[in-house]
């Protein structure tokens, strides 16, 4: 059994990652302790509970939480969160377990990969940035709630996927061109035995959208067309030159079997970038594995829609909180789904 390990002396404790990207605690200036899991309850003028560390290198498994020094002082209340306890009271903090803080321009490029890790084969994940009063678009695009911090993981985010899926709506909203990496994201995606680039599938429900358009015609590998099955010859033929078409579903894309297509061809690690009716639809359909979305520092005001629209879903889908990184006053948060009372 390692000795205790005074609240108050968290600089003890070793802050480097492992190559698994393993748990820090959410901050608190005066009663950090990197990584710790709550053990049990504690109640003011009881001893705190016993609790184990993540694996970081170095570090011992498991600390006593200790009162402060006179003058640190916790919160009156610390609520509960992610998979853990939360204690609070006047002396005693311990902070969250599997919940990593950081900021994004601490890490380096291998850190943001191994932080966005799919946690199984088949995964769907959603990308979305909504500002801070929960706007998806600002004058009517998402991409005036983006900067260069959020794009960061945005790129990853990108190189990280077999397909990367699109609604029509937001393709021509936001300009979408020919699905192109840079060349060093091509270079991870090889030396990860992935091809340079994913393939790019554009959901539509009315195939409104231009044959002759880069996205398809320029892609570096044959796009996906997914509709409905009883759409049109007329409008679907046009599109068989230049992508493959995955017919699914009666007056609307069934989006479980549009991913079950996609995943028989090999694409098994989806990332979804919206628009807001696709979200809506996924998480109607209890698709959704993953979210990731940026919250940006801007208050835009009544009127856009949310990140997710369309028809409602029969019950909520809980998440839980697995990592914040801040960076420029930005939020980017990744929720996976399962409850946070696992």
């Amino acid at each position: 059994m390692v000795p205790p390990v005074p609240l108050h002396a968290p600089r003890a404790l070793p802050t480097t990652w492992s190559p698994a990207w393993s748990p820090i605690t959410v901050p608190h200036e005066h009663s950090l302790l990197r990584g710790a899991r709550v053990g049990g309850r504690a109640d003011h003028g009881r001893a705190a509970p016993a609790v184990g560390l993540p694996r970081l290198a170095g570090s011992p498994r498991a600390v006593e939480a200790r009162p402060a020094r006179r003058g640190l002082t916790a919160p009156p209340r610390v609520r509960r969160s992610s998979r853990c306890r939360l204690v609070g009271g006047v002396g005693y903090v311990v902070a969250v377990a599997e919940v990593v803080f950081r900021k994004l321009d601490e890490l380096t490029d291998d850190e943001v990969y191994a932080a966005y890790a799919p946690p199984e084969p088949d995964w769907l994940r959603v990308n979305f940035v909504a500002s801070a009063d929960g706007a998806a678009t600002l004058e009517g695009l998402s991409g005036p709630l983006s900067g260069a911090e959020d794009k960061r993981v945005f790129k990853v985010l990108r190189a990280r996927c077999d397909v990367l899926l699109a609604g029509s709506g937001t393709v021509r909203a936001e300009g979408y061109g020919p699905l192109v990496l840079s060349a060093e994201r091509m270079a991870w995606r090889r030396s990860q035995g992935l091809p340079e680039v994913p393939v790019m599938a554009i959901a539509t429900r009315t195939a409104s959208l231009d044959p002759a358009s880069g996205i398809f015609t320029e892609a570096p590998r044959r796009p996906i067309l997914i509709c409905p099955a009883d759409l049109p010859d007329s409008r679907v033929e046009p599109f068989r030159e230049v992508a493959d078409v995955v017919a699914v579903g009666t007056g609307a894309v069934d989006y479980a079997a549009a991913v079950a297509a996609l995943r028989e061809r090999g694409l098994r690690q989806i990332l979804c970038e919206g628009g807001p009716h696709v979200f809506g639809d996924l998480i109607a359909a209890g698709l959704a594995d993953e979210l990731d979305v940026t919250i940006s520092p801007k208050l835009v005001g009544a009127g856009p829609m949310r990140i997710a629209e369309g028809a409602p879903a029969e019950e909520a889908t809980p998440l839980r909180l697995r990592h914040v990184l801040e960076a420029g006053g930005n939020l980017i948060l990744r929720y996976v789904r399962g409850s946070s009372d696992e």
